[in-house]
């Protein structure tokens, strides 16, 4: 044998040697692909379970005409409105947009004339959220007030004291 004949065998082994690493190669690449995308999906499964466990149930039929009796109290019950949207000023420039939320707690026979009156009462309420400031959200003092000055605009606008206290349910500032 002359020496080309070995390397053209050497060569020809080498390509052998290189296709079978090759394919080693890109075989367990594609195992590791699979395993990161079983690893992915079963972390996503277990969240989806997680949220759905521990998120609580609402019913989003009618938002403004949830009545559920409290469980501190046998005689009142609350009611929720839908959340406010809404931008608010701010002393350095730019505007921040709020979403509010606010449960009434009251007597659970007044809850016919909220519901009469609710178009009015949202109005008057949207339109004394956007007069306020940035401020007035963030600091838990003037948010007291806040709540004390809705439930006043709401007992006037009906005539008589039927809302007890104003809760916040939720607040997002950005």
């Amino acid at each position: 044998m002359n020496s080309e004949e070995i390397s053209t065998k050497t060569r020809a082994k080498n390509r052998v040697k290189a296709r079978q690493s090759k394919g080693a190669k890109i075989t367990l690449a594609a195992l590791v692909r699979k395993r990161i995308f079983q690893a992915v999906m079963f972390a996503g499964g277990v969240l989806c379970v997680f949220l759905l466990v521990w998120t609580p149930r609402q019913d989003h039929s009618n938002p403004d005409a949830k009545m559920q009796p409290s469980g501190t109290e046998k005689h009142s019950a609350e009611y929720f409105l839908s959340p406010f949207f809404f931008p608010v000023a701010r002393k350095g420039g730019k505007d921040r947009l709020v979403r509010i939320q606010f449960a009434l707690k009251l007597m659970p026979e007044h809850a016919e004339k909220i519901e009469k009156n609710l178009t009015q009462l949202r109005s008057l309420l949207f339109k004394r959220l956007q007069i306020k400031k940035v401020e007035d959200f963030r600091d838990l003092q003037r948010l007291s007030a806040l709540r004390r000055e809705i439930q006043e605009v709401v007992n006037q606008r009906l005539g008589e004291s039927i809302v007890e206290k104003v809760l916040v349910t939720q607040l997002l500032v950005f």
